[in-house]
């Protein structure tokens, strides 16, 4: 496959998604390990010590906005490398490696900064997991009907996918919201004004 890769790009960059379990390796397809992982990490291992990596930034909304250095987010959130280790660890921020060092995106910034306020309930990233699977399983759904107006490549299409993906998001928020309204109503009515 490493071959493949430079017949797809040649010496320019790409990316290759790549899903894998754990009954791959070397159980599926035979020496898988061998011929394909492990020649592949050592590629981007080398890619990444020798510094060779593109400069990154993150589009938001029509606006570049550069990554934040690790160090700076810890500072202005007051929060150490074990919780950014939790974080990363649990799924809910994806730092990108340059050179240099470790860089948080815009929205990986505002994820460490809502992890930060619901802590201050006693909710670490391990609890929060379960909130970032949900959110990736609806990511799924949304993706279904964004694709074919995306596909579309047209100025009306990739305005209509904009339209629809507003329009999702806050048909999820409320929906969101709603259910926990109703499951903490059905366990603390107290606290809820009487409708």
């Amino acid at each position: 496959m490493i071959n493949d890769l430079q017949k797809w790009f040649g010496e320019g960059d790409g990316y290759v998604i790549i899903a894998m379990d754990g009954e791959t390796f070397g159980h599926h397809i035979k020496n898988y390990l061998k011929k394909f992982l492990i020649p592949f990490l050592k590629v981007i291992k080398e890619k990444i010590q020798s510094g060779n990596l593109p400069e990154l930034t993150i589009e938001v909304e029509g606006k570049t906005a550069e990554s934040m250095k690790i160090d700076e987010v810890m500072k202005r959130f007051g929060v150490n490398h074990e919780f950014f280790d939790e974080l990363e660890k649990f799924g809910l921020i994806q730092p990108l490696i340059t050179p240099e060092g470790k860089m948080l995106s815009r929205d990986d910034v505002k994820i460490v900064e809502l992890a930060v306020n619901f802590r201050a309930f006693g909710l670490e990233p391990r609890h929060l997991r379960v909130i970032e699977n949900l959110a990736s399983k609806e990511t799924l759904s949304f993706e279904q009907i964004l694709f074919p107006l995306i596909r579309q490549k047209t100025e009306e299409g990739i305005e209509n996918a904009r339209k629809t993906k507003d329009t999702l998001l806050d048909l999820s928020t409320k929906l969101h919201k709603t259910l926990i309204v109703k499951y903490l109503k059905q366990k603390f009515p107290e606290i809820f004004d009487r409708d």
